[in-house]
């Protein structure tokens, strides 16, 4: 019960309930009646979707990294997190993102040399703050 507010707001903010003219009603049509014969899992995941960090992640261990709140507070300059609510996954990079990372991610030098074919392969959406 203590995390009802959290998933109200979330849900709140979703598509599913807000009319936006920027939101095509067929999209709406569709997330509702996704949202509809969800889990309570997937549901769960999809109203407040996972941040992982992924800079720290161990190559030579099979484990993922335990997520972290979701939340803007959580996101470092030199980090690299995956967001994924079931649906879409979403990578975001910091401005100070080691170059390392991202030639081991994309293989290029950095985040300016990244393709738009390598994003789209990947159905990545990538966001940089600046």
């Amino acid at each position: 019960m203590k995390v009802l507010p959290v998933y109200m707001n979330c849900l709140l903010k979703s598509c599913v309930l807000v009319g936006r003219p920027e939101i095509p009603t067929d999209e709406r049509a569709y997330h509702r009646q996704l949202v509809m014969s969800m889990g309570v899992a997937d549901t769960q995941l999809f109203l407040y979707p996972q941040l992982l960090p992924i800079h720290s992640l161990d190559l030579k261990s099979d484990t993922i990294p335990a997520a972290v709140r979701c939340s803007e507070e959580r996101l470092a300059e030199g980090g690299a997190f995956l967001l994924a609510n079931g649906l879409s996954m979403f990578l975001w990079l910091g401005v100070s993102t080691p170059p390392e990372l991202i030639q081991g991610l994309f293989n290029v030098p950095s985040f300016a040399h990244i393709s738009t074919e390598a994003v789209s392969r990947w159905r990545l959406v990538l966001f940089q703050n600046l």
